[in-house]
């Protein structure tokens, strides 16, 4: 049985913005009329190694693709030359469960992460997208800024991190020319944007609602403990919170639901037409993270590896 083998290079090579941003549309649609099969995560600890190993499966009844992620985060790794979190995608027969490939999962992490921020953007903020701000410079941030600038075309994007050389850096790695600009405040960078993309691991606010303009749009991604540090009480307050899975929102976000600060929905149904867009000063994305994003994200790249415009050498693993 020959299982092909993708490295990140040969991932990177089959993905598209203007292909990958239906799927997550697609995905995102499947998981709000319930065609997806998605077991909760599962977390496996690692003892006396500081490390963990989450599986995350899922089956899309549409498209008959079935696959699991599987991510390992060892925070000794960085001592080791090694990323502390590393994810390998496993792709599936939809049919008789043989293994079709095996994938390097970083990168499909963070292009799937932004094409489903596209999504959400498209579907949720109404107005104009003239100014893009990104709150980060790793590799989140880079995958936003490309996403959404492929989809929207800004005028102007205006990033800040904590560390300026690195927002430096990302500028530079965009090569976007004068349109790329380096902010010295989260604030400064903040002020007058359409679209605000949060892309840090802060365990506190580094997006306050006084900065928010109203009819901007959110889409909050940073990892963290409840995955709502970045954005400040009042701003979830002023805002509507719209995420990719109640079912998964409504754990990651009970201590706002306690304080009376609700959910609005799932993006998917306004995609799939089963609600209008909500009506709010400040709407927020929240993508969880969904393991159909994953699934999706390898059967469009195993469609097109050997496609000419994507071509590419499949190394036996």
């Amino acid at each position: 049985m020959t299982v092909e083998y993708l490295s990140e290079a040969d991932v990177q090579k089959c993905l598209r913005w203007d292909a990958l941003v239906p799927k997550m549309e697609s995905a995102l649609g499947q998981l709000s009329d319930k065609s997806v099969v998605q077991p909760v995560k599962l977390a496996t600890p690692v003892p006396g190694k500081n490390g963990v190993l989450l599986t995350m499966p899922a089956y899309s009844v549409k498209n008959n693709a079935l696959g699991c992620k599987i991510v390992t985060s060892f925070s000794g790794n960085r001592a080791k030359g090694l990323p502390s979190v590393l994810a390998t995608v496993l792709l599936l027969d939809g049919d008789t469960g043989k293994p079709k490939a095996i994938m390097e999962g970083n990168m499909i992490t963070a292009w799937r992460t932004a094409a489903a921020s596209v999504a959400g953007t498209k579907h949720l903020h109404r107005g104009k997208k003239d100014t893009l701000c990104i709150l980060g410079a790793g590799e989140q941030a880079k995958a936003h800024a490309q996403a959404m600038h492929d989809q929207f075309k800004f005028s102007k994007i205006k990033i800040w991190n904590r560390t300026t050389a690195r927002a430096v850096q990302l500028c530079e790695e965009l090569d976007l020319g004068s349109i790329c600009t380096v902010h010295p405040t989260a604030e400064e960078a903040a002020s007058g944007a359409d679209v605000i993309c949060t892309t840090t691991g802060a365990d506190r606010p580094i997006l306050e609602s006084a900065w928010v303009k109203d009819g901007a749009h959110i889409n909050a991604v940073g990892a963290n403990k409840g995955h709502h540090s970045e954005v400040s009480v009042q701003l979830h307050r002023r805002a509507a919170i719209v995420v990719d899975s109640m079912d998964t929102g409504k754990v990651e976000f009970a201590d706002f639901i306690d304080q009376g600060i609700p959910l609005w929905g799932e993006v998917g149904e306004v995609i799939n037409g089963t609600r209008p867009q909500p009506r709010a000063d400040v709407t927020i994305f929240y993508s969880l993270g969904m393991a159909i994003e994953d699934v999706l994200s390898a059967e469009l790249i195993y469609e097109n590896r050997n496609k000419p415009r994507y071509a590419y050498k499949v190394d036996a693993p």
